[in-house]
């Protein structure tokens, strides 16, 4: 409750002080930890904003940046990205981007969703080359909202094929993605579990599924008839 209280005081001061001016943040990385004295009276709160919810999370070190007009308007990293060292993170620290690249590539298919390509109501079976049903319900549709919202009723992901997403580069998995995504979603295939699939009807209840981004980025390389890399790079 304590750390609550400080967290919502923190805030409130951040709100009133610090967003009228923010056009006073620098606009260069900034490699090194500034004084006190050295920022202006809106960065110190917003920089103490940070580090408190940092400390709340148990997070040692984060890096972030605004982007406006495809330029980069402000950037900074705080803490520690190795503890141990007391060596600080820096705006060029590597960091394992994870789940963030969910984002992009849920982004990549909107593009094409704008361009009118698909609806998100869709039968997801309507683009893929095989077809994609919960063996629990063969009869319920699933659609492309579903699988971005993580609602598709795909639900654990089987832990080896999970652990090359946390390989450095890109991992050699033969067929990618495909023949690879029939193998591992439909029964019968090579790399099938039916943990795979819950009992919950598609639509129904949310279970965080990665391989349900797998399918999207499946899906940008169908529509867009470009290799799902390229297509970002691209656009």
């Amino acid at each position: 409750m304590k750390k609550q209280i400080i967290s919502l005081f923190i805030v409130f001061i951040f709100i009133a002080v610090s967003l009228p001016a923010t056009t006073g943040f620098s606009t260069s990385n900034q490699q090194t930890r500034e004084t006190d004295q050295d920022q202006p009276i809106s960065d110190f709160f917003f920089n103490t904003y940070v580090k408190t919810l940092m400390k709340i999370g148990h997070k040692p070190s984060i890096a972030a940046s605004i982007i406006h007009d495809d330029e980069v308007a402000w950037s900074k990293a705080y803490g520690y990205y190795d503890l141990e060292n007391q060596k600080q993170a820096t705006t060029d620290t590597l960091y394992l981007q994870a789940s963030v690249s969910k984002t992009v590539t849920a982004t990549a298919l909107m593009q094409l969703y704008d361009q009118g390509l698909f609806d998100l109501d869709d039968d997801v079976n309507e683009y893929l080359p095989f077809e994609l049903r919960n063996p629990n319900h063969p009869d319920t549709p699933i659609t492309i909202k579903m699988i971005l919202s993580h609602r598709s009723s795909l639900a654990y992901d089987n832990l080896y094929w999970i652990c090359l997403s946390y390989l450095p580069g890109d991992p050699d998995v033969e067929g990618f993605p495909d023949p690879w995504l029939e193998e591992y979603l439909v029964p019968g295939g090579s790399a099938y579990s039916s943990s795979t699939w819950s009992t919950a009807k598609p639509g129904e209840e949310y279970y965080y599924a990665n391989i349900g981004f797998s399918i999207v980025a499946y899906l940008v390389e169908i529509l867009s008839g470009q290799n799902f890399n390229e297509y970002c790079k691209e656009y």
